[in-house]
């Protein structure tokens, strides 16, 4: 399990183990979001984003001569929140590791692949909460598809662009605007990390013990430039919704309702960056450091050398 350390904290801030648990900035509380903006408590945060210096959220100039993003990549997707509870708030940022093929037709580029890494991490100087999330589900392969642009933006140069696009963990809806069950014996639940429980499991452990079981939806948007011929770096836009069904002991699932959460106000502290892989054509084939390219155990064993 990937976790954060934890120091003791008073049991009135025990919500905030709580609502800060599953991946990619998950609303907490009474989900009270909407497109760029959500409610919180005290003290209050704006969840509409602000304008950066850079739109791309890289310090790197566009690199030229990049006309074809064709090839095997992997992607970082940093999703970073704020907490609020009880006038306290906390920061994290949820990382995510793709392993995906692009290809490209004219100025159409279509993303095919699969999440291989979750992990969340604490922004703060001194991190408050001890979070697991649990190798079943950090490392679960779900499948992404996407498709977007990269052709010339009003900067003078090509931009690469992913349009929003909603994901739901842990649950299959008809539509992404369905709403997300709240109870495990929902139909549309399902065991999304095959550990025989509903939905998604995360651990808590520390002052607060036990596991959250919960379904989730995400929505993102990428804008990125190519800073060389093998990398893209950009900004991410985001909101999400999650609904915790059930708890180990119940009171966890209590701690949660009171809290809230949202996307981190300051648009560059989340981020999108991009590695192309050498040689390789789609996700059985090529050569990776003279072998053959494998699948998601080795972007595990390979992130902090691809992203450092």
């Amino acid at each position: 399990m990937r976790q954060i350390r934890a120091i003791f904290i008073p049991r009135s801030l025990r919500v905030l183990f709580v609502c800060s648990l599953l991946s990619l900035t998950h609303a907490c509380g009474s989900s009270d979001f909407t497109s760029d903006a959500g409610a919180m408590d005290a003290p209050a945060v704006s969840d509409v984003a602000t304008a950066p210096a850079n739109a791309f959220c890289t310090t790197k100039p566009a690199a030229a001569g990049v006309s074809d993003l064709s090839g095997t990549w992997v992607a970082r997707i940093a999703g970073a929140q704020i907490v609020n509870a009880l006038g306290t708030q906390m920061h994290n940022q949820v990382i995510l590791h793709l392993l995906v093929t692009m290809s490209q037709q004219g100025s159409t580029v279509v993303v095919d692949g699969k999440y291989c890494d979750r992990t969340q991490v604490s922004l703060d100087a001194t991190p408050l909460i001890n979070v697991s999330i649990p190798d079943a589900w950090a490392h679960s392969e779900t499948p992404v598809h996407r498709i977007g642009t990269y052709a010339i933006g009003a900067e003078g140069f090509p931009v690469l662009g992913f349009p929003p696009i909603s994901e739901t963990f842990g649950a299959v809806l008809a539509s992404p605007t369905d709403p997300l069950p709240t109870s495990p014996s929902d139909p549309l639940v399902i065991d999304q990390d095959n550990d025989g429980n509903p939905g998604i499991t995360v651990a808590v452990t520390g002052v607060a013990s036990g596991t959250l079981f919960a379904v989730q939806s995400q929505t993102t948007s990428i804008n990125a430039i190519a800073v060389a011929a093998d990398r893209l770096e950009g900004a991410l836009t985001f909101t999400s919704l999650q609904n915790v069904l059930d708890s180990v002991p119940p009171t966890l699932a209590a701690l949660y309702a009171l809290g809230s959460s949202g996307a981190d106000p300051i648009v560059c502290n989340s981020s999108f960056a991009m590695v192309k892989l050498p040689q390789s054509t789609d996700l059985d084939g090529g050569a990776v450091d003279g072998g053959s390219l494998p699948g998601c155990e080795w972007v595990r064993d390979n992130e902090a050398r691809l992203f450092p």
